[in-house]
């Protein structure tokens, strides 16, 4: 595959929101032993949300935007301190991806350097702490 597509997208969010559907218990029980027991609760719902608002975007082609309102939902959904983190990942990645339709190996090297830096700033945290 040498491009990403707004349906391949679509795709993988609709992957991750199984996943953290399926893995929900897990991430519960694992949450209670460090902290306070609702991160599945939290990813399940940040994207269900996620899920949901892509059909309102059905018309739009631009990645970065679906990107960015992708991840103004998990910001409402989920507005946890993971949730926030995941969110500002997402709505960083989609700033890179501005204007694109397809996006490439470069462009996604780019997304996830952008994604980390914001998570960094967010959570006034670098590398390695």
């Amino acid at each position: 595959m040498d491009c990403i597509e707004k349906k391949d997208i679509i795709g993988i969010f609709n992957e991750i929101k199984r996943e953290f559907s399926e893995q929900k218990e897990e991430l519960l029980r694992l949450d209670s032993a460090i902290g306070d027991g609702d991160l599945g609760l939290t990813m399940e719902a940040g994207f269900v949300k996620i899920c949901e608002n892509l059909s309102n975007l059905e018309s739009e082609s631009d990645i970065g935007i679906v990107l960015k309102k992708s991840g103004f939902a998990m910001a409402a959904a989920a507005p946890s301190t993971m949730g926030t983190l995941i969110a500002t990942a997402i709505i960083k990645s989609g700033d890179v991806a501005k204007g694109k339709t397809c996006i490439n190996k470069q462009d996604i090297q780019s997304m996830i350097k952008s994604a980390i830096e914001g998570i960094e700033q967010r959570g006034k945290a670098k590398r390695g702490e």
